[in-house]
């Protein structure tokens, strides 16, 4: 019979290919509305780190994230705004969602000015996380990964577009990306997460959002680097993906990743293949 763990051990037990005392669980976004019902509170904000971990403690989850801060923005009204990165975004419900990119060419990608990823103000919630309940929650790092935050800035129809006709000024704005959540992820180890957590979808539900090709050509060495960066620091790294995978899943596989979530049944994804497979 195996002993009781709790969460931390629980899913770094999971990680290592050992067998747990349960399958550990997790999520990582809430609805505002959800998180009314789960507090009981109507109008609640889940605001502090304290509202936030007791949320996982009332859902008994055993993975907490340490998200950085939101990133400086310039506010367009009330419910509109363009973050760091070019993004815009409208809030609706409480959620922010993506509206467009408004970055249009290379000279702006070129002015496009990265935050300084070793700012104290990204880490003051997750540092506040990691006193609170490291040793008993398993803490995961947040960290984007090169795709999303590479077709964002610039709209998914300019940026295909600019990969064939512009293939060194998509690699420039790659490059930014990726040398920002690296120094994001590495600073996320040393304040003592145990996972990096990086949300990235590849893919919609009929297969991946590009070609492997071009997958394979722009971005899977990027994250691969990522990867093994925060690898060789003593974490372990989880992709979140949603989508149909299998076409390039040999390539996700090949960065070093050690978990995928989620494994998406309504994109006609298969636990059962991918243990068969995968292990």
């Amino acid at each position: 019979m195996i002993s009781a763990l709790n969460p931390r051990e629980r899913v770094l037990t999971t990680l290592e290919h050992e067998e747990p005392d349960r399958v550990p669980l997790t999520d990582h976004i809430y609805m505002p509305k959800s998180l009314e019902g789960i507090l009981g509170e109507p109008g609640v904000r889940v605001d502090t780190p304290e509202k936030y971990i007791k949320v996982h403690k009332i859902l008994g989850l055993d993975i907490i994230c340490a998200f950085p801060a939101a990133s400086p923005m310039t506010q367009l009204g009330e419910r509109e705004y363009v973050d760091v990165w070019g993004i815009r975004w409208r809030v609706v419900d409480g959620m922010p969602w993506y509206v467009e990119g408004t970055l249009k060419d290379a000279e702006d990608i070129e002015r496009l000015a990265i935050p300084d990823p070793h700012e104290e103000f990204w880490y003051k919630a997750a540092e506040r996380i990691i006193k609170l309940v490291g040793g008993e929650l398993a803490i995961a790092g947040i960290v984007e990964g090169p795709f999303t935050r590479t077709w964002m800035p610039l709209g998914f129809t300019r940026f295909s577009k600019m990969l064939y006709t512009e293939p060194s000024t998509i690699r420039k704005l790659i490059d930014k990306v990726t040398y920002f959540f690296i120094e994001l992820g590495k600073n996320f180890i040393e304040r003592g997460v145990d996972i990096i957590w990086i949300p990235d979808d590849l893919g919609y539900v009929n297969g991946p959002m590009l070609s492997p090709a071009l997958l394979r050509r722009f971005f899977f060495p990027r994250l691969k680097e990522m990867v093994h960066t925060f690898k060789r620091r003593g974490v372990k790294v989880l992709l979140h993906s949603d989508g149909q995978l299998m076409p390039i899943m040999e390539d996700i596989v090949n960065t070093g990743l050690d978990g995928i979530h989620p494994i998406e049944r309504a994109a006609g994804m298969s636990l059962k293949v991918m243990k068969e497979r995968y292990g």
